[in-house]
């Protein structure tokens, strides 16, 4: 706890379950979530090792490694994530075990580029000797063997292997990101965001839904359901049709903070902005845009019964100074003309790069990243937008 203050934090949050009975778990394993520990091969460890196989499995689950492998092949991904892992505890100071696969050619690349260079590898040079495990070699064929080598087994969230063994449901991709997040929060919160671990974190907390489906649910978050005939929903009486309103209305207001110094491009903020003007347009609500550098350079309001609010007017870049993320909330907070106290959430686009508030606000905040944006903050929702 007092080396690697990071990992240590992530243990009073994780479960640690004895599998010693498990034919399936010879040495450790993990499915992303739970830590499950054969005491027997632990016995076979001194302190030092058993502190680099606890870390090892710490940050497959902090880094979302089992949940990143979507469609890839399963064992090329393990050797691919052991790689990865290995080399950022040896960076840590860890002695790392000799049967587990090491190579420092693998230095600097996340997972999945090690595991697209893995893969032209193979198939290039079938026969080629590619994975390396305590400075032995090993053919193609003893892939698998090798992923398992004295370290661990990385079990499918979704097997019934463990059913019986997990201390309570194994929570949702959805819900196992969310608890990477937090964990990564409280390591930026206490001073020892791992810098090293920049590319890995990033991938491992990015959504891989479209980010227009993520906003969508963002917003949709914020509205009620309640549907009542009186009054009607006034948007479209013009056309004499009385419909359904929603009786606890919701989201009235939407604000948008646009960091115009940022490395989004204009194009990238403009299709960014329609998406969000399509969503205020369904949601019937107010939208406020402020754009800012250092300071709100411009303040644009639609109202929520505009058709189409006119995206090129309220979209006319200003700025273009220096970067300080609090100008948005400093201005909701002055609220000099009274106009943000129904504020339902605030969508803030910016790279990320510049000071952030260190508390969280009274309303919800959405952060809108590129791909290789800093996300800086100690609260809110991250929307990382591909590359």
């Amino acid at each position: 706890m007092l080396d690697q203050p990071f990992l240590a934090a992530a243990v009073a949050r994780l479960p640690l379950v004895d599998a010693t009975d498990r034919y399936w778990c010879p040495t450790f394993a993990t499915d992303g979530y739970a830590i499950y520990i054969n005491r027997e091969f632990a016995e076979t460890l001194s302190d030092v090792q058993i502190c680099f196989v606890l870390a090892h499995e710490l940050l497959h689950c902090i880094l979302g490694h089992i949940d990143r492998r979507q469609h890839r092949d399963p064992e090329l991904w393990n050797v691919a994530i052991d790689y990865a892992t290995n080399l950022l505890l040896a960076s840590y100071g860890f002695d790392v075990l000799d049967t587990a696969l090491f190579d420092r050619k693998w230095g600097g690349m996340t997972s999945e580029s090690i595991y697209d260079s893995l893969k032209k590898q193979r198939q290039e040079t079938p026969q080629l000797i590619v994975c390396t495990a305590g400075g032995n070699s090993l053919p193609n064929s003893k892939w698998r063997e090798a992923s398992l080598a004295g370290v661990d087994l990385h079990v499918d969230p979704l097997t019934a292997l463990t059913d019986d063994l997990r201390p309570q449901p194994n929570p949702s991709e959805i819900e196992r990101r969310f608890l990477r997040q937090e964990l990564v929060s409280a390591g930026k919160v206490a001073g020892i965001y791992p810098g090293t671990l920049s590319e890995e974190i990033n991938l491992a907390i990015t959504p891989s839904l479209d980010w227009q489906g993520l906003l969508a649910q963002f917003v949709g978050g914020l509205r009620r359901s309640d549907f009542r005939l009186f009054p009607p929903n006034r948007k479209h009486i013009h056309r004499g049709l009385y419909l359904p309103s929603t009786g606890v209305p919701g989201p009235k207001h939407l604000v948008v903070g646009v960091d115009t110094s940022g490395s989004m491009d204009k194009a990238t903020l403009g299709m960014i902005f329609s998406q969000i003007d399509h969503l205020r347009s369904v949601s019937e609500c107010r939208l406020t845009v402020l754009q800012f550098d250092t300071v709100i350079q411009r303040v644009e309001v639609s109202d929520p019964f505009d058709q189409s609010a006119d995206v090129e007017v309220m979209f006319t870049v200003s700025g273009r100074g220096g970067t300080d993320i609090r100008a948005p909330f400093l201005y909701i907070e002055n609220d000099k003309d009274g106009i943000f106290g129904d504020i339902d959430a605030l969508i803030v686009l910016t790279d990320g790069f510049g000071e952030v508030p260190k508390h969280a606000p009274q309303y919800p905040v959405l952060w809108i990243l590129p791909s290789r944006g800093v996300d800086s903050s100690s609260f809110g929702m991250v929307i990382r937008l591909p590359r």
